[in-house]
């Protein structure tokens, strides 16, 4: 990770607020971060996508193609994968077309393991559409060991909140597909092959970060920053009291910290006064 990371707290991108009911928010939450993401260097920013043989990696689906490129759509690896085990995918093979014999003479995904880590291990941010739920646990599944600390945006949770809409039903918004956000935003584009894949996610990547949607939605957040009141003393007071470090028992605004011992012997009361109460009773 490159040294000059102004986020140093932040392994993926955490959530602001539109100002809306909205669990899933902006990962891009300040124009700082916003410039910033657009301001590294596009040769220290990739880009990975995967096609595989199914949607779930905690239940034997594998990686068929794996795809990276950088910031310039230049690409760094694209190579199809023979899976370990499976050996049909007929579901999936309906949607991108890779057939048991187009990657029977594929490396496997260990033989490129070193690849994969070399590339990860020298770039300032790695960015991708759905990339945490997906391709990384993917990567994962199949042994590759990933680097501890990545920065990670993730452009699926943005791209819904700016471009979807609320879900009343789930209390969420609705994902919005890659290609629907191409179309959006007037990518070229050639959906289900991840080396089409990555190259149109890097294009959508700078097109979101540099769209009026995105700039409004970042100013609604600051401009709602600017206008929450400042904590009490008390609470203030409280924080500092623990180094700024919250702790579950100091839930209410202005509580003071309790130590162990104060909640062991709280705890130790409530239980004699239980038992009390049971033995008046049997």
């Amino acid at each position: 990770m490159d040294a000059s990371f102004p986020y140093p707290n932040l392994t993926y991108y955490s959530c602001g607020d539109l100002g809306r009911r909205n669990p899933v928010a902006l990962k891009v939450k300040s124009e700082d971060m916003r410039r910033w993401l657009i301001g590294i260097p596009k040769d220290e920013v990739l880009c990975l996508d995967l096609e595989t043989t199914g949607l779930d990696p905690h239940d034997n689906d594998e990686v068929l193609q794996v795809s990276i490129c950088d910031g310039n759509g230049k690409m760094l690896l694209n190579s199809y994968v023979h899976p370990a085990h499976r050996r049909k995918w007929s579901d999936a093979q309906a949607i991108h077309g890779i057939t048991p014999e187009m990657v029977k003479d594929a490396p496997k995904l260990l033989e490129l393991s070193d690849t994969i880590r070399r590339l990860l291990d020298g770039c300032t941010l790695l960015i991708g559409y759905n990339i945490r739920g997906f391709d990384l646990e993917f990567l994962r599944e199949g042994g590759i060991d990933l680097p501890r600390r990545m920065n990670v945006y993730d452009l699926i949770n943005d791209c819904s909140v700016l471009y979807s809409y609320w879900n009343k039903r789930y209390g969420n918004y609705t994902y919005i597909s890659l290609e629907n956000m191409t179309k959006k935003l007037r990518v070229t584009y050639k959906p289900h092959d991840s080396s089409e894949d990555v190259k149109a996610t890097v294009k959508v990547f700078y097109k979101l970060l540099n769209s009026a949607k995105m700039q409004n939605a970042v100013k609604s957040i600051e401009d709602k920053r600017a206008g929450e009141p400042k904590p009490s003393t008390t609470a203030t007071s409280a924080a500092k009291a623990m180094n700024g470090k919250l702790t579950p028992f100091a839930a209410q605004a202005g509580d003071e910290p309790r130590d162990l011992g104060w909640w062991v012997v709280r705890i130790v009361i409530a239980i004699v006064g239980i038992s009390a109460a049971l033995s008046l009773l049997f």
